[in-house]
């Protein structure tokens, strides 16, 4: 559907010192081909909106405004764990069974991300190479076709998943790049973002700027294997671009397909799939906010003054 604008061993305690370093400066390791450690910077950013920034507000290229303005509560472990990975598998489907074609799968922590050459058939394996890997989690989807998942690997050396799902991202339109002060829509769900917020892309993940359209897609949850899933989520909506942050929070409505009834409260869940960690914990999920069934019972929405500061995958459940 159409998307649219309406209005720590040596060898790891070695690595992650060059990765903690990276990541001061905003940077990510990851493996190259020949599996030496290399850094990649990660989070290019740009603002749009006239909100005032420390990093330099209004339109145009801003580093630090956002952060500042509103940072995320954070999430690292304080005693990570480490673990030799040798190989990790998966197949990966959509809803229906049909295989996620040329999905892209990788094996990351927080000292080295191992990458999986794109799966034709949705089969993946990722052969890390007995490495020493700082809280490892197996990742699906990149955002550009699919959603990103991220699970915690659960045996060491190897593991496999056997199925597990996903569902595609519709297709880009041309509806133009997610700015201030409009509502966007796709799939069902709205994300209404302030006059004057600022917007920062992940420029490595999509360089160019039709890519920064707002598209939605639910992943469902009756009767699939997502290892990445919280038990009680009952709603999931994975969202593209990924790592998109936004300040301040924008609002979301979500079709309510579980049929809870109207006025039902509910809570709002951030999927954690950066090492970053911000905003929610790596391979897990942070509750966001809260929100309501509308008086219809057709749609649910994060409370005023609630929303999304992180564009990722997002879940929601009933409130205990």
């Amino acid at each position: 559907m159409s998307s649219n604008r309406t209005s720590p061993g040596m060898g790891a305690l070695g690595a992650l010192a060059v990765c903690a370093a990276a990541l001061a400066a905003a940077s990510a390791c990851k493996s190259d081909g020949d599996g030496n450690n290399t850094t990649t910077t990660t989070s290019t950013t740009s603002t749009t909106g006239s909100g005032a920034s420390g990093g330099g507000g209004g339109n145009g290229t801003g580093g630090t405004g956002l952060v500042d303005a509103c940072p995320g509560p954070g999430y690292e472990s304080p005693t990570p764990t480490q673990e030799t990975v040798g190989a990790v598998s998966a197949i990966v489907q959509l809803p229906g069974g049909a295989p996620a074609t040329n999905i892209t799968g990788t094996v990351c922590g927080l000292n080295i991300c191992i990458y999986g050459t794109p799966a034709a058939n949705g089969n993946i394996l990722i052969d890390v190479g007995a490495q020493l890997m700082i809280e490892p989690r197996f990742t699906w989807g990149d955002g550009l076709d699919y959603p990103k998942l991220a699970a915690h690997i659960p045996t060491f050396p190897a593991h496999d998943f056997g199925v597990v799902n996903t569902a595609a991202l519709p297709a880009l339109t041309g509806g133009g790049p997610m700015t201030a002060g409009a509502s966007w829509l796709s799939n069902g769900a709205s994300l209404t973002i302030d006059v004057g917020a600022l917007v920062e892309f992940d420029y490595l993940i999509y360089p160019d700027e039709p890519q920064h359209e707002f598209r939605a897609v639910e992943i469902p949850t009756n009767g699939t294997a997502i290892p990445a899933l919280q038990a009680d989520l009952e709603l999931v909506y994975g969202f593209s671009p990924i790592h998109t942050h936004i300040c301040p929070a924008a609002g979301l409505i979500l079709p309510n397909p579980p049929a809870w009834a109207a006025g039902t409260v509910v809570e709002f869940f951030l999927h954690g799939t950066t090492v970053f960690q911000d905003f929610a914990p790596y391979g897990g999920w942070a509750k966001i906010a809260e929100g309501t069934v509308s008086a219809d019972g057709l749609t649910v929405s994060t409370s005023p003054g609630e929303g999304v500061t992180e564009l990722d995958v997002i879940g929601v459940r009933v409130k205990p």
